[in-house]
């Protein structure tokens, strides 16, 4: 009986033990490795959106991108590299490869959220290329998938679907750029490249106003904050050679 004891008392010292190694080694071990993941993911995409450099984006997801998708690896991560790689691809003018990406990754995450936010960036892609009515179709179908999305994240995607109905009226002729417009845009949070962006759209928006002045201004904080970005920079410098011709 003693024996049983001594035996049932090691046996539960060697489990305490485990347990005990297990939360001061293995678990720790863990979050360090998972911390090392986050930053190296962070700071992949900061080559994007901070230092606004699209195409060493690309490059640099690529084999990863090109692992995952060979593997059919289905899932939100596979989704997301290929939803980045899509604004890539939109940020640089390839508006081929930007919609093949988007409509691929909402094959690889089917979830009606993810699917909303796919609706919204093809809305966008189709406004930055002035086609209205396809534009007007994938807003119409964000909305629908809003109504089934998970509450805590309506309100994010439907700030997103006010900021693209506000685009599409003005490229309809409905409304005029005004300060108030301007604010609904520059709602939220933000990042360098889609500053850049926004600073694009706003020197078109003044132009069209008849306001020199400040679509001279977001014309040039285009070309001082996207060296690395042709396309932008050439539509930038459109807009700026049209209002010199003006004078």
């Amino acid at each position: 009986m003693n024996n049983a004891v001594q035996m049932l008392d090691q046996t539960l010292d060697l489990v305490l033990l485990g347990v005990l190694y297990g939360a001061l080694v293995i678990l720790p071990a863990f979050f360090l490795i998972l911390a090392v993941v986050n930053l190296f993911k962070r700071k992949r995409l900061n080559i994007l959106l901070k230092r606004c450099d699209p195409q060493r984006y690309l490059d640099t997801v690529k084999p990863s991108l090109d692992k995952r998708t060979a593997k059919g690896k289905y899932g939100a991560r596979t989704a997301a590299l290929l939803n980045n790689a899509a604004f890539s691809h939109l940020c640089l003018g390839r508006f081929i490869e930007a919609e093949a990406a988007y409509r691929l990754a909402a094959q690889y995450d089917t979830k009606q959220t993810y699917k909303a936010l796919i609706y919204n960036n093809l809305a966008d892609m189709y406004l930055s290329k002035g086609e209205l009515d396809d534009a007007r179709r994938m807003l119409f179908l964000l909305e629908q998938c809003l109504a089934v999305c998970p509450v805590n994240l309506r309100a994010g995607l439907a700030e997103c679907l006010r900021k693209n109905r506000v685009h599409l009226d003005w490229r309809s002729g409905l409304i005029r750029f005004t300060p108030d417009i301007r604010a609904i845009f520059e709602s939220g949070k933000t990042n360098n490249l889609n500053k850049a962006r926004l600073a694009l759209l706003f020197s078109e928006m003044y132009a069209r106003e008849g306001d020199g002045e400040n679509a001279r201004k977001e014309g040039e904080y285009v070309l001082n904050h996207v060296p690395l970005i042709p396309y932008m920079r050439e539509k930038a410098q459109a807009i700026l050679g049209a209002l010199e011709q003006v004078q």
